[in-house]
């Protein structure tokens, strides 16, 4: 996503909803030595993380701040390029952080998002909710809700980037593959992270057998052979990324 930026040398890059940092933090790199970065993010404890990673990699040149992104804490035409990768689908309102955006961005500056394609292409985190939905343990989200899939829709990103003023230059999938344990560790991983108290319910081990069952048919599919012991092999990140959206000459200042 940082190389699709068009971050350069001399760059202001504001990362939102920077978590750790990753992507600022690279941005940093290649901004120096006259760049700088402010990376951002509402909890305060993704923030002191992604100042404490900085300065083990010896960045100087990134600002930190606890910063609503559907209200931006800076002036209009502050920056030259605007990252954020996996956020702006999780916020309640995605359509004020984008305009937020577009006035904080300087004319002809770039914004690069990341965000999670269709369930279905992403059946690593798509089979919890699924199988939740379908036993009855979880209600379906209301369309346009926050969540990982809600902006899963190509044509959604499109139209809440023209009702903020961007034009989209590209927008792309791109799978993420790699080895993963297998259902047996993923399954528990989860469960993990599930109160003691709801995993007492009578159904939970038709849930149980669930997850298994279907963690396990992605990676028949997938490999094309049955599993290897210790490796889940299935497709984990197919994201919709935006590749450096433009300003339209209209909305131009």
């Amino acid at each position: 996503m940082i190389n699709r930026s068009g971050v350069q040398a001399g760059d202001i890059v504001l990362d939102l909803a920077a978590g750790p940092g990753g992507v600022g933090h690279r941005a940093a790199e290649l901004v120096v030595p006259d760049g700088g970065v402010l990376s951002a993010d509402l909890a305060t404890a993704m923030v002191e993380a992604a100042q404490r990673i900085g300065a083990q990699r010896g960045l100087s040149n990134v600002e930190y701040r606890v910063m609503d992104a559907q209200a931006i804490d800076l002036d209009d035409d502050a920056v030259d390029v605007i990252v954020c990768r996996s956020g702006f689908m999780l916020m309640p309102h995605p359509a004020d952080a984008l305009r937020e955006a577009r006035r904080a961005l300087r004319t002809g500056g770039n914004l690069a998002f990341s965000v999670f394609a269709a369930p279905e292409r992403n059946p690593f985190v798509g089979v919890p909710p699924s199988v939740f939905i379908e036993l009855g343990h979880l209600q379906p989200p209301p369309p346009g809700a926050p969540g990982v899939f809600a902006m899963s829709d190509p044509s959604r990103i499109g139209g809440l980037l023209v009702e903020a003023g961007f034009q989209a230059q590209a927008i792309e999938a791109i799978d993420l593959e790699g080895p993963f344990p297998n259902e047996e560790v993923i399954v528990d991983r989860i469960f993990e992270r599930i109160p003691r108290s709801v995993r007492c319910i009578a159904a939970w081990t038709t849930t149980n057998k669930r997850m298994h069952a279907g963690y396990s048919s992605i990676a028949s599919a997938r490999s094309g052979k049955e599993m290897e012991p210790s490796c889940f092999p299935l497709s984990v990140g197919s994201t919709r990324t935006l590749i450096r959206p433009h300003l339209t000459p209209e909305s131009a200042r």
